[in-house]
C-alpha cells in the first residue's frame, strides 16, 4: 500500500470513527451509512471504494474513463440514471447523490453476481470476462479489502481500547 493511502486511511479512520451520541455526524459521512443501510452494504466497504476511487475528493473526473465524484461512477451507467433525473454535474456537486449512486452500481453487482470480493473488482473493472479485465478485477478488489480491513481493524480498536 502505498504511503499516501495509508495517510489517507488514517484520517478516515478519525473522520469515519463513532461519535458520541450526543454529537451530530458529518454530513458526507452520514450519506454513506445511509446509503449502506438502504442498499444493505457494509458502509465501510462503501467508504474503502470511495478512498480507492478518488480519496473521497467528490470533484474528481476521470476524462480518460469518464468516471465521476468521489466513488468514480462511470458513464457507462449514465442512461439509466438520467431516468431518475441524476447527472454528472449533480454527482460532482452533491456528495450523497454520488455515494448512493455508487452504492446503486455495487448493489446492482451484488444482486447478478453475488457478494465477493471478485463482484466488488467489478465495480471498477466491469463484469465481461478477459485474462486482462480478472487481473484489473483482482488488484482492484485487493486494494479495496486492504483499505476496508484497516478501516474494520480501527473500528475494533475503537470500541476495545
Amino acid at each position: 500500500m502505498r504511503v499516501g493511502i495509508k495517510k489517507t486511511i488514517s484520517f478516515l479512520i478519525i473522520v469515519f470513527s463513532p461519535l458520541p451520541s450526543n454529537a451530530s455526524l458529518v454530513p458526507v459521512s452520514h450519506c454513506y451509512y445511509q446509503a449502506a443501510k438502504d442498499y444493505g452494504i457494509d458502509a465501510d466497504l462503501l467508504i474503502a471504494i470511495g478512498i480507492k476511487e478518488s480519496r473521497l475528493n467528490n470533484h474528481a473526473i476521470n476524462r480518460n474513463s469518464f468516471d465521476y465524484c468521489q466513488m468514480q461512477v462511470n458513464r457507462t451507467h449514465r442512461t439509466e440514471l438520467e431516468k431518475f433525473g441524476i447527472n454528472p454535474v449533480e454527482l460532482t456537486n452533491k456528495p450523497c447523490a454520488c455515494i448512493y449512486t455508487g452504492a446503486w452500481v455495487l448493489a446492482k453487482f451484488f444482486k447478478q453476481y453475488g457478494v465477493s470480493w471478485n463482484t466488488v473488482g467489478m465495480y471498477n473493472a466491469g463484469a465481461r470476462n478477459t485474462p486482462r479485465l480478472n487481473k484489473i478485477r483482482q488488484n482492484y478488489s485487493n486494494d479495496v479489502k486492504a483499505i476496508y480491513t484497516v478501516l474494520k481493524q480501527n473500528r475494533n480498536k475503537a470500541s476495545n481500547p
